[in-house]
């Protein structure tokens, strides 16, 4: 069985692109038809000693010291201190997934309110005023209270919901990361997906109405955190 068709078999639902390094570890990237902000890395038993690009045909060739640089910069760039951290039950992510496909969402954020962790999920394309995409219909947003007993500090990161789904409904920990990734973390199955804070915020403005002693809720235009 060749090494690519081992990678393929492995991680092609995941990316377009294989790094294989003679470390032990290989690096997937997200599809670039989809404009997928996505690293995974995971480690592997192939016995290979070189530096080898594949893509879904085949090996690319290029020289080896050019993938070896493209395998020192993304490893840099991936390298980074966890500023908050939690972690993410399978049926939070089987949940959320769920809640994507059928409301079509483009986004996703996880924030901490009062110290409890929650999730949001919102269609940013439907407050977007000056291109009507979906002219039907209320603009959708959907908030989950993740239950989560190891939270540290305060977590604010929203990332493209489609690039969530490539999560597989597993167990994960969670590290927000100081230059602004944040690493999905499978311990079971050796993955880690490094996926990009996209800043952005559901225009939403809540506050109590005291005269009628209720929760009112504004809808904005969307911002950039």
């Amino acid at each position: 069985m060749s090494i690519h068709f081992r990678l393929l078999e492995k991680y092609s639902s995941y990316g377009d692109y294989f790094l294989v390094s003679p470390f032990g570890s290989v690096l997937i990237f997200g599809k670039k038809d989809r404009h997928e902000d996505l690293v995974i890395r995971s480690n592997h038993n192939l016995n290979q000693n070189h530096f080898i690009l594949f893509d879904l045909n085949g090996k690319i060739e290029i020289p080896e010291s050019d993938i070896e640089s493209l395998f020192n910069k993304t490893l840099k760039k991936l390298q980074s201190s966890p500023i908050q951290n939690f972690k993410l039950d399978k049926k939070y992510v089987e949940a959320i997934g769920d809640t994507i496909n059928v409301t079509d969402s483009t986004h996703i954020r996880f924030y901490t309110d009062k110290s409890v962790l929650k999730v949001s999920v919102f269609n940013y394309r439907q407050f977007i005023t000056r291109v009507n995409i979906r002219p039907l219909g209320i603009p959708f947003i959907s908030e989950s209270i993740v239950n989560s007993s190891d939270v540290t500090g305060d977590i604010n990161f929203s990332i493209d919901a489609k690039t969530f789904l490539k999560l597989p409904n597993h167990y994960f920990e969670v590290e927000v990361m100081e230059n602004g990734l944040v690493n999905f973390i499978n311990l079971d199955h050796e993955l880690e997906f490094f996926i990009r804070d996209q800043g952005l915020q559901e225009p939403l403005t809540r506050f109590t109405n005291e005269k009628l002693d209720q929760e009112t809720v504004f809808l904005f235009q969307p911002t950039i955190t």
